[in-house]
């Protein structure tokens, strides 16, 4: 499969997507094998071991279809993380409330989409 370093790989908007992407490429080489495994449509569950946050970048990079992450809500604290949970359509994570990121995570799985826990 050819990549396009423009395809949407995110639920970023466009041009901050193409921003990120071009800043991603200049900093990291990534490379993946297998990525003709990866199913083309439906729901997939990618879980992973999270190291940094540069994780989520290398990821979506690597990655042949758009991913959305469950990450834990209190991140949401801090701006940058708030404005990124928004942007990204990510499925935050409640301690007092974990089901109801379950069911928004299979409503997600449902309706086709990658759904990355760390």
């Amino acid at each position: 499969m050819v990549d396009s370093v423009f395809r949407r790989r995110s639920m970023l908007p466009y041009f901050i997507e193409v921003f990120v992407t071009l800043l991603a490429r200049a900093l990291y080489r990534v490379s993946a094998s297998g990525k003709e495994h990866f199913p083309a449509t439906g729901g997939v569950v990618l879980i992973t071991n999270h190291i940094s946050y540069v994780d989520v970048v290398v990821l979506q990079l690597a990655c042949p279809r758009p991913i959305r992450f469950v990450g834990y809500k209190g991140l949401r604290h801090n701006a940058f993380f708030d404005f990124c949970f928004d942007i990204t359509g990510c499925i935050p994570v409640a301690t007092e409330r974990p089901m109801e990121a379950i069911r928004t995570a299979v409503g997600a799985l449902k309706r086709g989409e990658v759904i990355c826990l760390c």
